[in-house]
């Protein structure tokens, strides 16, 4: 699994990409998970990836067939 962000238009949107899959970069394989209106600090990315952690971690562990 791939997370990545864009920051842009005065907000930052957080996706995540499964990277085992045949184009793992296409726009059909991006799952938006966190949007928020402000800057991509570090204390702002901190604060929103904290309170996502246990969810990543589950997704990270999961064993897709």
């Amino acid at each position: 699994m791939k997370i990545g962000g864009d920051h842009g238009q005065g907000s930052m949107k957080l996706e995540f990409q499964l990277a085992n899959v045949i184009k793992p970069n296409s726009s059909k394989k991006t799952v938006v998970f966190v949007i928020y209106y402000g800057k991509d600090t570090r204390n702002n990315l901190q604060t929103v990836l904290q309170q996502h952690a246990d969810s990543l971690r589950e997704l990270t562990a999961l064993k897709i067939k």
